[in-house]
């Protein structure tokens, strides 16, 4: 049928707007600001292309994922810009080379849109980009420029209310240089820094305890079955084992998440976090391929406690002697002398009260070298900005080695923040401590483990079709558990609780704080029984096979893992019909008894994962309210002694 004249809808691609100009007037007004604080520490303006060829890209490290990519006349894959330092690192080292090198050091601004993709719909695709970089400084002379120069900058767009997260990449590599660990094991740290999931941190030192205590007892063995004669020795009890609090008197019990978050132990968590049905023993199923907690290597137990107490030191100048007390055992303490300095000539400049030492702050990108730092606003859902030292980089692209740092803020985010303080002011009303609480199954526990902190729950559990709940200074709101994600994500809740299922479903930009060890539930994958051999011969003729599933991410992930193509079909409920109306050979499916499997004749044919419930929070929230780290650390305490 012919479309009217007049019918079509014109909209705008998803993640990308239109700015009229009353936004565009102030967008200017910014932007000039921001230029001229640049302009007037010697910085000179720079352009990027839009389009970058990708390998060229990735030849720096780590990039964000980029939504646009085409092949261009000669075949190579081209992406539209996800960041413009890796930009600015190729620009400089290929002309660094074309004239035997930069002789003077370089000092760079840019304001540009960069397009990145992220897992939220609502998320813009397209941001503009403000940032500086300094090329040929070295050291803490320059880490100081840069956040001074960043603060200005903040100050210039009119935020009074901010702060900056410090923290060092620096000393977190020179601990894994000194863990003696696999390679796999130390990736996998980086990778847990990199996506702020601290629970799989401290799974990843439950492994090497694990495996020194193996030797240990091995050990022992070895020698109690040797020669007549020889000593009998026992395996140790040492209290640093199990421990990393122990280690120089427990530098990080002063922390918001503190002592209990540095007290794990090598069984506490894998004892209860399994369900008693699944088929696994030692650890979580989906993990028993992960070589980072199936062999981390000979790693040095007091090194690996260092690193996971290292991710819970927040705070002022105190966070850093503790740091300081972490690093002396090893002589690494270089890294942390040169944060001191730059964090000391910062408060001399009055930046004091917009300062917080944090060493859970790690961008997304693996090519920072030492400092790192980020900058939040109160009631803002992500961070403005961040940036960090990267001495690297430009070797990654054939130049000499250059010590280099760089920063940049999102103008967008600016703005957020803007109408947020004013919107504050207005109201004069602070919001209260806002919990994503889930429905359905998980909804008793959390409102138990959130009633042992110390909230007041009262009608909390009980709510029935209340969907926003307000106790004293605690504001409940009640979703789904696939949908907690996302209001953290973005900014509707400070914190949340849900299974580790749906943090991984919907991959959001979280802070994964604390396996809360209840809601216990098995992923599978299922057929109905006898149908084996059929659905190998289907796989064998036609190359892949069909799976229905709600949860097509981690489907895809488990599938990607064992190399096996499928056809995935999202159903949104009655999974089991699929195998029995023959629409899917298989199901990916949730399960915590199997009877649901087993009344429509369906068996297990393998385990993808096993899941708890999380407690979880948004990184602005985490890192400008002190009461999200308060009820981190005490529901921590509470997992452990359960």
């Amino acid at each position: 049928m012919r479309r009217k004249k007049n019918s079509m809808n014109y909209v705008t691609p998803v993640g990308f707007r239109d700015v009229v100009s009353e936004e565009a007037l102030v967008r200017e007004e910014l932007t000039s600001r921001v230029k001229a604080c640049f302009a007037a520490k010697g910085y000179l303006p720079v352009e990027t292309p839009t389009l970058e060829v990708l390998d060229v890209m990735e030849a720096g490290g780590h990039v964000p994922e980029a939504p646009f990519k085409f092949f261009d006349s000669h075949g190579d894959l081209l992406a539209m810009r996800p960041d413009v330092t890796m930009q600015v690192a190729r620009m400089c080292a290929s002309r660094s080379e074309a004239s035997g090198g930069i002789e003077k050091p370089l000092r760079l601004r840019y304001t540009q849109r960069v397009f990145r993709e992220k897992t939220i719909e609502a998320a813009a695709r397209e941001l503009t980009q403000c940032g500086a970089e300094c090329l040929g400084v070295p050291g803490r002379e320059a880490d100081l420029e840069l956040v001074s120069m960043f603060a200005s900058a903040l100050e210039e767009c009119g935020l009074t209310q901010f702060t900056i997260a410090l923290g060092s990449a620096g000393v977190l590599r020179d601990l894994l240089s000194e863990s003696c660990a696999s390679e796999q094991w130390q990736s996998a740290v980086l990778q847990a820094y990199h996506t702020s999931n601290f629970v799989y941190l401290g799974e990843l030192v439950e492994a090497a305890e694990r495996a020194s205590a193996a030797k240990r007892v091995s050990a022992a063995e070895r020698v109690s079955t040797g020669a007549s004669g020889s000593t009998v020795v026992e395996p140790s009890t040492d209290s640093t084992a199990t421990n990393p609090s122990a280690i120089d008197g427990g530098a990080a019990t002063n922390s918001p998440i503190g002592a209990a978050a540095t007290e794990l132990s090598a069984s506490d968590k894998n004892d209860n976090s399994t369900p008693s049905n699944s088929s696994t023993s030692d650890t979580n199923s989906y993990k028993l391929a992960d070589p980072a907690l199936t062999n981390p290597g000979e790693v040095r137990l007091e090194v690996a406690q260092a690193i996971f107490a290292l991710s819970r030191l927040r705070g002022g100048k105190q966070a850093l002697v503790e740091v300081r007390g972490l690093l002396e055992p090893f002589g690494c303490e270089e890294s942390i002398t040169e944060l001191e300095a730059v964090y000391d000539a910062l408060v001399e400049q009055g930046l004091g009260d917009k300062l917080l030492i944090d060493f859970s702050v790690m961008s997304s990108f693996d090519y920072y070298t030492g400092l790192v730092f980020e900058a939040y606003a109160p009631g803002l859902g992500s961070p403005l900005g961040g940036g960090g030292r990267y001495d690297n980089l430009l070797a990654s692209y054939g130049a000499k080695k250059i010590p280099a740092a760089g920063f940049a803020f999102y103008l967008e985010q600016v703005m957020a923040a803007r109408q947020e303080a004013a919107t504050r002011e207005t109201t004069n009303n602070p919001r209260p401590l806002r919990i994503a609480v889930p429905k359905g199954s998980l909804k008793e526990g959390s409102v138990e483990v959130l009633k042992n902190a110390g909230l007041d729950v009262e009608g909390l559990l009980d709510s029935g079709r209340t969907l926003m709940l307000r106790n004293d200074e605690v504001e409940y709101l009640i979703v789904r558990p696939t949908d907690a994600p996302i209001f953290v994500s973005l900014g509707a809740a400070d914190c949340g609780i849900c299974g580790e299922d749906s943090l991984l479903e919907a991959s959001p930009d979280v802070v994964e704080l604390v396996d809360l060890k209840f809601g216990g539930c098995r992923f599978v994958v299922a057929e109905s029984k006898g149908t084996t051999e059929a659905v190998e011969e289907r796989y064998r003729k036609l190359g892949s096979i069909r799976v229905a599933t709600k949860y097509p991410n981690i489907t895809r992930s488990y599938y990607a893992k064992i190399g096996m193509p499928v056809e995935i079909v999202k159903l949104h409920g009655n999974i089991e019909l699929a195998p029995i109306t023959g629409m899917a050979e298989r199901i990916v499916d949730i399960t915590a008894t199997g009877t649901t499997l087993r009344e429509n004749n369906l068996v297990v044919v393998d385990d993808v994962l096993a899941s708890t419930a999380r407690f979880f929070a948004n990184p602005s929230s985490f890192r400008t309210n002190p009461r999200v780290g308060q009820l981190a650390d005490t529901l921590y305490k509470q997992a452990k002694e359960n």
